[in-house]
């Protein structure tokens, strides 16, 4: 997989990453899920080592990414 996407820059664990952002984002945002379901959806075995992983990917935390939907919605 990774040297079908070398072409493009990218590695499987940085689409997967990414895929798994996208979701969160949706669950976290208009679903209006809670950080722990959140994470078990994605399948992490609890928040805060998805709360580590949405951080790096996103920058921020993910109960702060929830109050910017909120503030914007």
């Amino acid at each position: 997989m990774n040297n079908r996407l070398a072409p493009y820059g990218q590695s499987a664990s940085q689409v997967i990453s990414g895929v798994k952002l996208e979701e969160a984002k949706k669950l976290l945002g208009p679903a209006g899920k809670s950080v722990g379901e959140t994470a078990l959806r994605l399948g992490y075995a609890d928040s805060t080592a998805f709360s580590r992983a949405f951080r790096k990917w996103s920058g921020m935390s993910p109960s702060d990414f929830k109050k910017t939907v909120k503030e914007l919605g």
